[in-house]
């Protein structure tokens, strides 16, 4: 049977580069609960996983549609829609997509010292007994605010943002009575939303500071001034900042050659790329790609 880890269409995944996890285990905001992954798999056929010593961290699965399977303490468990699986750091397991059904899968990895408060009791199958308030909507949109928050930069505010997130993210698993009220879609786009869908939409072109002035009409000095304001980073530091997360990306979920990937994320000379890459991972692009890590 085809066992894949990962590379579905449609599959949206964010790996922390270790220097960033390093940072929120030493930040007294963010310690005690941060993220390590953040990832959302869509009918993930051949969906498999395989862990015999664990990971470093918690893990949460949560399933809207389809099913899957967890082996986890010597026993089977299956996992529906609107159902979730949280497994501990350090145990041994593995995972997989159904066969004939397979899941839409949400995951998180997370750890700090309140993790195991969160995880606690959730080692299990865990689902609403009324199915009507399973939330399954304001769930997912409390996990686009996560991810969005992840993925627009890693400056403190947005970092800080989206731990603070995580409580709530975690806490509608974790209390499944607690009342929540998830932020309304239809807010219109702001200048900073649609600098990054244009950085995103022309990553593979070589746009930089001018490019985004004449898309934003603001001067030099006024548009890293706006945007280090709302992201952290000036422009063109969150632009290398997701040059290397795209391809972080393409590492993970595809076997595009190092050239290959170096044009898709806009840049031409891969030995300036291999430098960029392990100096935001910590890694060279081959040793991101060995180590395997979802």
């Amino acid at each position: 049977m085809l066992k894949l880890k990962d590379g579905f269409k449609g599959s949206r995944m964010i790996v922390l580069p270790p220097p960033i996890t390093d940072a929120l285990a030493r930040d007294p905001f963010t310690s005690r609960l941060y993220l390590t992954d953040i990832g959302h798999f869509p009918h993930a056929r051949h969906h498999y996983r395989q862990r015999p010593e664990g990971a470093d961290g918690w893990i949460l699965l949560y399933c809207t549609d389809g099913r899957g399977w967890i082996d986890y303490k010597g026993a089977r468990h299956t996992l529906g829609p609107g159902q979730s699986f949280i497994i501990p750091a350090g145990a041994a397991h593995a995972y997989g997509a159904d066969e004939k059904q397979p899941w839409t899968l949400y995951w998180v990895h997370f750890k700090g010292e309140l993790a195991p408060y969160f995880a606690d009791g959730c080692d299990r199958v865990c689902s609403m007994a009324d199915p009507d308030h399973d939330r399954i909507t304001g769930r997912t949109t409390l996990f686009e605010e996560l991810y969005l928050a992840v993925e627009a930069g890693y400056g403190d505010a947005q970092l800080r943002y989206a731990c603070a997130t995580l409580y709530h993210f975690l806490g509608t698993f974790r209390y499944l009575q607690a009342g929540y009220t998830p932020r309304q879609d239809g807010r219109s786009l702001g200048i900073i939303e649609r600098c990054r869908n244009y950085m995103q939409e022309h990553l593979e072109e070589h746009i930089g500071l001018d490019d985004l002035c004449r898309f934003t009409s603001f001067s030099p000095a006024r548009c890293n001034a706006v945007f280090k304001q709302h992201t952290g980073m000036t422009p063109v530091a969150y632009l290398q900042e997701l040059r290397i997360q795209t391809a972080m990306q393409l590492f993970e979920l595809t076997d595009l050659h190092v050239n290959q990937v170096c044009q898709k994320v806009g840049i031409e000379d891969p030995y300036y790329f291999s430098r960029l890459f392990r100096k935001h991972t910590g890694f060279s692009p081959s040793a991101w790609r060995r180590q395997g890590k979802k």
